[in-house]
């Protein structure tokens, strides 16, 4: 048996959440989920132990993390006051509405050759948000963000995790990423750009290679070609990637 006991503090053998598991004489690589969504932001110790066949309890394993929120939206998934399209929806690929998709945000250290501290993914609401849990504990770190057809975005400067706030709101101005590397699609709000289909770091022809062949083939659904999130394979996904291509739009980074 594997027990869950608390965030922060140790509340005691009786105080705790069952998490089942298979027995087994090494359970040294086990993993299991839990729902963080009533915790505030910030820095989080959580505790857990095991109880053996012979009914004996294991040392506490301490484990750090933090609970992150980021805001930023994405180029021509914008709609307007702040919200955008529910694109796995529209590509009939979830029945939420709110929800666009699932994005990969990495902690890189902040000197040089900032390397990946670590990789979590977390899905996009419509609103802009977007939830994480981090195991790297509090620190100063550059955030890249990367998705479906996304150009990967950094921030601007390292960012501190583990804050009792969004820790990242890339939508407030274009300084908020590295290389000033959005587009303003309203007044006052910013957004990371789409048509990176091959994710190589730039927007290019082979990017369109790849839109051409589905839309030849009259293609539908999830996609990694279907730039504007409708659901289909057509002319207009064209244009985003005409426009991002001419504007020699890349990934920028330290």
């Amino acid at each position: 048996m594997l027990r869950f006991h608390s965030f922060d503090s140790d509340m005691g053998f009786s105080n705790a959440t069952n998490i089942p598991i298979t027995p087994a004489s090494n359970i040294t690589n086990i993993t299991f989920s839990f729902n963080s969504n009533n915790l505030s932001f910030g820095s989080y110790t959580l505790n857990t132990r095991s109880l053996d066949a012979n009914g004996k309890w294991s040392i506490t394993k301490v484990d750090k993390f933090t609970y992150d929120q980021m805001k930023l939206f994405m180029q021509v998934f914008y709609t307007n006051n702040s919200m955008m399209q529910p694109v796995l929806f529209n590509q009939i690929a979830s029945n939420d509405l709110g929800i666009l998709d699932t994005l990969t945000v990495e902690l890189h250290n902040p000197t040089s050759p900032y390397a990946v501290k670590e990789t979590v993914k977390g899905i996009l609401q419509t609103n802009g948000l977007l939830r994480l849990n981090f195991i790297s504990g509090a620190g100063s770190y550059y955030i890249a963000v990367r998705g479906i057809n996304l150009v990967e975005t950094w921030s601007k400067t390292p960012i501190s995790m583990g804050a009792n706030n969004t820790t990242l709101d890339f939508s407030t101005a274009a300084t908020k990423a590295f290389g000033n590397n959005q587009l303003q699609v309203q007044s006052g709000i910013w957004a990371l750009y789409n048509g990176d289909i091959n994710q190589n770091g730039t927007i290019e022809n082979s990017d369109f290679s790849l839109w051409e062949s589905d839309a030849n083939s009259f293609k539908s659904g999830f996609l990694v070609t279907d730039l504007n999130g409708d659901g289909s394979i057509e002319n207009f996904d064209f244009s985003i990637w005409e426009l991002n291509s001419d504007n020699f739009i890349s990934e920028m980074k330290p």
